[in-house]
Formats: structure tokens, sequence, C-alpha cells
């Protein structure tokens, strides 16, 4: 039980990193003369998730170093967009009708979570090298499986 839960925890996380690659190849292989919604679509929408997710549960699996890489793109893509972007875009929007504290804040806060962000970089980074020298493919399963 413990390996299936593992395994659908790498199918969702890789669906999360990957899915502007799936939007890519999903609207290749969409008929766009039909709707989205015709029997063709949804039966080339299903063989082409169903295959999208297969590859990379087992490219999941494969790599051991799995849990550092996404702690590298949640540094580099999430802790900006979650953290600091919505920080500074209040600060614009509401400008000096904010208050000099709470402007003074955000500012603390800006720079703390980039600090944040770059120890996580390269922590990430540390743990992927470190992953990389002992090598082995489907390392991290368990021999039950």
């Amino acid at each position: 039980m413990c390996a299936s839960f593992a395994l659908i925890q790498i199918m969702g996380c890789y669906q999360i990193y990957c899915r502007p690659t799936y939007e890519v190849v999903e609207e290749w292989a969409m008929d766009t003369k039909q709707s989205p919604t015709s029997p063709r679509n949804i039966m080339r929408r299903f063989v082409v998730t169903t295959v999208y997710c297969s590859l990379l549960t087992l490219l999941g699996c494969a790599l051991p170093f799995f849990g550092s890489f996404l702690a590298l793109c949640g540094a580099i893509g999430f802790t900006p967009l979650e953290f600091i972007l919505p920080l500074l875009l209040y600060s614009k929007v509401h400008g000096s009708s904010i208050g000099l504290l709470r402007r003074w804040l955000h500012h603390v806060l800006v720079f703390f979570y980039t600090l944040v962000g770059i120890v996580a970089v390269i922590g990430a980074v540390y743990f992927i090298v470190l992953s990389w020298q002992t090598f082995s493919v489907f390392a991290d399963l368990p021999a039950a499986i």
C-alpha cells in the first residue's frame, strides 16, 4: 500500500511540474476541426494522458533524486511566484496608501524569501549532486515491488 501511494505521489508531482509540456502534447494530438468533446478527441486525450502519465511515473521512479529535483523546481519556480511576487504586486498596486510600516515589512519579507529561495536552490543542487554520485536506476523503490 505504501509503494502504491508513493507511485501516486510521483505521478501527481510530475503532472504538476510537467503540465506545460503536457498541454503542448495534448494540443498536438487533438483534432482542431472537431469539438473538444467529440468521441475522437476524448479517446485521443485518454490515450495521450495515459501514455504521458505512465512515462512520467516511470521516469520519477527511475530517478533516485526525484525529491531533490522537485525541491529545485519549487525553489526556482514556486518560491518567487507564491511568496515574492504577491508582495511586490500588492506594494505596486496600493503604492503609498499602505503605509510606511507595511511597505517596510513587505520589503523585509521579499528579502527574506529571496534568501530562502537561494538557500533552497543551493540545497537542492547539493542533494542532486550527492545522489548522482551513487546513482542507481530505481534505487528508491522497495524490493517488494
